[in-house]
């Protein structure tokens, strides 16, 4: 599995498991915390040269 697959197939985890009633943050978690931090470290790891 590539690195992009990885990613995506953990999102996908998160953001299921953020959906659930069981959850105490709510949804909410995932659009406002979860996927912009997502973001802004795939932004950091383009600039440093990660892979």
């Amino acid at each position: 599995m590539n690195s992009e697959k990885l990613v995506q197939a953990i999102s996908d985890i998160v953001e299921e498991k953020s959906k659930k009633d069981t959850n105490i943050f709510g949804y909410e978690i995932w659009s406002y915390h979860v996927a912009i931090i997502v973001k802004y470290a795939k932004l950091l790891a383009e600039k440093l040269g990660a892979d």
